[in-house]
């Protein structure tokens, strides 16, 4: 094999500032498959690689506005995902005591780092902003459906279902957390 052919070299040769271009590339993409994350075009080929089966038990999300099951999916997409991507947040936030966030970048980035500590103080959310979560649902929640009157309370709940011959029986419901409207 002559290695004067490989585009690597006929790219130095010819191309300098592309040359580094694509050596840069490479090393990011390396990087980035060794903390697998997903980047766009490239995937983690293990996320497509596994055999689809159909669960034995099945999980999602209830939310109970005023003691009525609240059907958020009947929500615009970009609201109902509003609603339970900050829900999660919050849940989260509240079992560990932490943002979400700041363990994936701690994870991903040492937190003595200047890159790390950037990315703690501008992504993550402070205990502060993480109080006023109630306050801001009951609002939001209010405003997205046009409710007349101010709902009074709020709760999530784990809801889980088995699958026996493509049907869904009941199994469990576990509340999370309840919140009251305390700014009526």
């Amino acid at each position: 094999m002559n290695k004067e052919n490989l585009f690597l070299v006929k790219l130095f040769r010819e191309y300098k500032v592309f040359f580094w271009v694509c050596v840069v590339f490479i090393i990011l993409q390396a990087f980035f498959m060794i903390k697998r994350v997903q980047n766009f075009p490239f995937f983690i080929y293990d996320m497509y690689s596994r055999h689809e089966t159909i669960p034995d038990t099945i999980h999602f999300n209830m939310i109970m506005l005023d003691d009525q099951e609240f059907d958020y999916t009947r929500l615009p997409h970009w609201s109902e995902q509003t609603v339970l991507g900050t829900f999660d947040l919050y849940r989260d936030y509240r079992l560990r005591k932490e943002d979400n966030w700041a363990r994936v970048i701690r994870g991903r980035f040492s937190t003595s780092s200047s890159l790390g500590v950037y990315l703690n103080n501008t992504l993550t959310n402070s205990s502060a902003q993480y109080n006023k979560y109630p306050s801001w649902i009951f609002n939001y929640i209010d405003n997205i459906t046009g409710a007349e009157a101010k709902s009074n309370s709020i709760e999530f709940i784990d809801a889980y279902y088995k699958v026996d011959n493509y049907e869904l029986k009941p199994i469990n419901q576990v509340s999370l957390f309840r919140l009251e409207n305390n700014g009526k």
